[in-house]
């Protein structure tokens, strides 16, 4: 029987509190695919509380999200080196578990796109450097991702659609290794001739995404 919990977040005034959850035994799916059962330590974080504040430009862009601690008036930490234009009622950022560990990261909606997937900025935290870290998922130059909001730490189901071209479609299963996002599984469907699909399946095996399927349907 598996036991999961979910770290509950707390809005006070605009300032978060996260805490921990203590963990027993669980099922977990590592950076290679496989989930297994197994039984880690307990561990109950350090709650941690924490205010944003965003900067805007000229433009009236996002450019910096200041991270204060509770009672403080100098920023703890300066988040910069990127532009987004998020709704208004966001411009903040929000304060969230991204990676379901417990602890508190934070995002930032980049822009409100014309579909339903809406891509954030973010950045985990890092208890060992205690600070907000940008770790851009495998594949990618830049911390953007189409998280859910919110994100649902029961299940961990991470899942991108893309429309390679006119022809391909790709649909990515992602997980987190430390930091970072990875690609577990990856579904690629070409249509070809006389109206059939091609369809290429690849798993993370190794540390690698390796091709394990290709069938015509």
């Amino acid at each position: 029987m598996n036991t999961r919990c979910v770290a509950p977040v707390l809005v006070v005034s605009a300032i978060l509190f996260s805490s921990g959850c203590r963990r027993q035994e669980q099922t977990v799916q590592n950076a290679g695919g496989d989930a297994r059962s197994q039984r880690v330590p307990a561990v109950t974080p350090a709650p941690q509380r924490w205010t944003l504040k965003g900067i805007k430009d000229r433009d009236g862009d996002v450019v910096e999200l200041q991270v204060f601690k509770a009672g403080e008036t100098e920023p703890y930490q300066r988040l910069t080196g990127f532009s987004a234009r998020p709704i208004d009622d966001l411009e903040n950022g929000k304060l969230v578990d991204l990676n379901c560990d417990g602890r508190t990261d934070i995002m930032l909606m980049e822009f409100l796109p014309a579909g339903p997937n809406v891509p954030y900025l973010y950045w985990i935290y890092n208890p060992q450097s205690n600070r907000f870290e940008c770790v851009p998922p495998e594949g990618q130059s830049s911390c953007s991702f189409q998280f859910p909001d919110p994100v649902d730490c029961e299940t961990k189901q991470l899942v991108t659609n893309e429309r390679d071209s006119a022809s391909t479609y790709i649909v990515r299963h992602w997980g987190w290794q430390g930091t970072q996002l990875v690609i577990v599984k990856e579904i690629q469907t070409e249509l070809v001739k006389n109206g059939q699909k091609r369809v290429t399946v690849s798993e993370r095996q190794g540390g690698k995404l390796r091709q394990t399927s290709r069938s015509i349907e």
